[in-house]
């Protein structure tokens, strides 16, 4: 009995391997007439010429590539692939063909600006990807963003710190930024935007001074940044952004930047009268105040060559006096 159980299983497995040589076999089969099938194909695109484009001087190629190049992203997400790069930038250029590729990889501008998305998923592919992406960069300035507020990325960018020109960077409330990573090592940084989480009259868990040590730094941007928990030499800046903060927290400001040439302002709206002694900015020729003209007053500006004005559009009643058109008369009367 067990005999005759043991001979008929063993032969439903013989059947059952039989048809599986047979399809495969038939695969196999398969699988060589595509191949036939695409030989002569693949042949006739690799003939294919693209005159006028790929056959151009590296040299034109390359400038056309830094008419069309703007920034390169890493880490934007999609539903189907954490850490996914968006197809544009300096990879979709270096894929497209083996010319468009040497002359991309060779061309050092196109890597040098760069916004990172970061993710705590993503980072260790993020960072994998930064250790290919950054020699391409050269020894040329760069031009980062950060968003994301995972700041270990700003361990992997450590090598090339030196190199950083620009920096734009969120700041997230609950993450301790990198100080340490950062202070000090930045010789070359220009230019700095921060932007942040934090509520109305907060402040971070700890003082912000990554900056402090940045001898070529001289535009600042700020957006719903506490002051007073930043560390900044800002006798040295000349241009400066400030939105998102009251009046009097932008006039503390404003009082120490002595060489101030450029003031762009977003402030909040408070619409108070104000008698104090209005904020002298001997060199500040350019100003652009978006939102409330209340800072009007507290200004006089002596060398001021352009102004741009934009009020808020809601309708509210002010006393002559504050109104936007006397607060800018008066302005004007000031360093007449």
């Amino acid at each position: 009995m067990s005999s005759s159980a043991s001979t008929s299983s063993a032969h439903v497995l013989r059947s059952r391997m039989a048809e599986i040589d047979a399809e495969t076999a038939a695969l196999h089969a398969r699988l060589a007439i595509l191949a036939a099938e695409r030989k002569p194909i693949f042949d006739a695109l690799r003939s294919v010429t693209y005159p006028g484009v790929v056959d151009l001087p590296p040299e034109v190629t390359a400038e056309i590539f830094l008419g069309y190049f703007t920034r390169g992203d890493i880490g934007y997400s999609s539903p189907t692939q954490l850490g996914w790069t968006p197809s544009y930038g300096p990879l979709l250029l270096a894929n497209v063909c083996r010319r468009w590729r040497d002359t991309a990889v060779a061309l050092q501008p196109i890597w040098s600006k760069f916004h990172i998305m970061t993710s705590d998923t993503a980072s260790e592919s993020q960072a994998a990807l930064l250790e290919c992406w950054l020699p391409r960069a050269g020894n040329h300035p760069l031009t980062i963003s950060v968003y994301g507020g995972v700041t270990s990325i700003f361990t992997s960018l450590a090598p090339v710190l030196s190199q950083l020109r620009s920096l734009e960077c969120y700041i997230d409330s609950d993450v301790p930024f990198p100080n340490d990573v950062l202070l000090g090592r930045l010789p070359s940084l220009e230019s700095v935007r921060l932007f942040s989480n934090i509520p109305e009259r907060g402040l971070l868990a700890a003082p912000l001074t990554a900056f402090a040590d940045c001898p070529q730094l001289r535009e600042v941007r700020l957006s719903q940044i506490p002051t007073q928990s930043l560390v900044l030499h800002w006798a040295q800046i000349t241009a400066l952004e400030l939105s998102s903060m009251e009046t009097d927290e932008a006039l503390t400001v404003l009082q120490q930047t002595v060489a101030l040439e450029r003031l762009v302002t977003g402030l909040d709206v408070l619409d108070e009268d104000w008698a104090g002694v209005p904020l002298r900015l001997a060199q500040l020729h350019t100003l652009k105040v978006d939102g409330g003209s209340e800072l009007l007053d507290r200004l006089t500006l002596p060398s001021l060559t352009d102004i741009e004005l934009s009020l808020p559009s809601r309708d509210y009643t002010l006393p002559e006096h504050m109104s936007p058109r006397a607060r800018f008369v008066s302005l004007i009367q000031r360093f007449a």
